[in-house]
């Protein structure tokens, strides 16, 4: 009786090693993964499918809480198509608040000449003394997204949302992404902005993603729509005005296209953030202006 007692003991000790070992074994692999995602080239889809989530439907707000491509503008080059050209402007653009602290103003003015070493220590000052910046948030966002770091650009943009979830540059900015990372269902990243649109009828931003996104699916008259939309709202990004140029070069309406271009060479020219090739612009505006009236580029 007592070997059979001493048989049984052995085998539940046994058991019960084994039930501990495999739920460490468990948790360990669980922590590994979880740690390997922000290193991912682009956002695993069950984070996509979660920060999409998100974007759609925010937390309310706590009180005391508040693979994009780079442009290629080659404008006088490219032929009339019908699928999404190299030059158009991807990026998601931040309204410029009324008012804003000097160190925002000059973290932005190094944005938009293009000193990107300047602009990202700026921004990181400005987080090193509050984690949770917004401005600074976004800005790094969009630096990231210049130097093709989805993945970075992707961490910011989820900082922005988890610490301001009704801000609508944040949501715009995750949906853009995961769209153009292809982790997401482009008619659910669709439908998902027109929400934010609805949410929020005078942001410029769901409107020139949405331009973005029906440009990659050849749309383009729905593109051009979209990219209006978003000028009518904020007059003077010149990024805004040049994708509206685009889609109405596609669309083979010269004369409008050329006004939308003068007016982003002009926005461009009064200091504002661009990510197209100044003189491919002005090289495809001479190109334009230089057709006989009803002619084809």
């Amino acid at each position: 009786m007592s070997n059979l007692l001493i048989r049984f003991l052995c085998l539940l000790l046994v058991a019960v090693s084994g039930y501990f070992g495999w739920q460490i074994w468990a948790l360990e692999s669980r922590r590994i993964a979880v740690s390997a995602v922000p290193h991912a080239v682009s956002p695993q889809a069950v984070v996509a499918d979660a920060a999409l989530e998100a974007a759609a439907h925010p937390a309310p707000s706590l009180p005391g809480k508040a693979k994009a491509e780079p442009s290629r503008a080659t404008p006088e080059r490219r032929p009339m198509e019908t699928s999404a050209p190299e030059d158009i402007v991807l990026r998601v653009h931040h309204a410029r608040a009324s008012e804003t602290p000097t160190a925002v103003q000059q973290a932005r003015a190094a944005l938009a000449q293009g000193d990107l070493a300047r602009a990202e220590a700026q921004f990181s000052a400005l987080l090193a003394v509050e984690p949770h910046h917004l401005e600074a948030l976004l800005g790094l966002a969009e630096i990231a997204l210049r130097q093709d770091r989805g993945a970075a650009a992707w961490q910011f943009y989820q900082a922005a949302l988890n610490a301001y979830p009704q801000d609508i540059r944040a949501r715009t900015g995750i949906l853009a992404l995961a769209a153009a990372s292809g982790q997401a269902d482009a008619s659910a990243v669709e439908g998902r902005l027109k929400n934010l649109m609805a949410e929020a009828p005078q942001a410029a931003t769901p409107h020139f993603a949405l331009g973005n996104l029906l440009a990659a699916q050849g749309r383009w008259r729905e593109a051009q729509n979209a990219y209006f939309e978003a000028c009518r709202r904020d007059r003077t990004n010149p990024d805004f005005r040049y994708n509206l140029a685009v889609s109405l070069d596609v669309l083979s309406q010269p004369r409008l296209a050329a006004e939308q271009y003068r007016e982003a060479l002009a926005a461009a020219a009064a200091g504002a953030p661009t990510n197209f090739a100044v003189p491919a612009v002005e090289a495809r505006l001479l190109v334009l202006q230089a057709l006989p009236e009803g002619g084809a580029p």
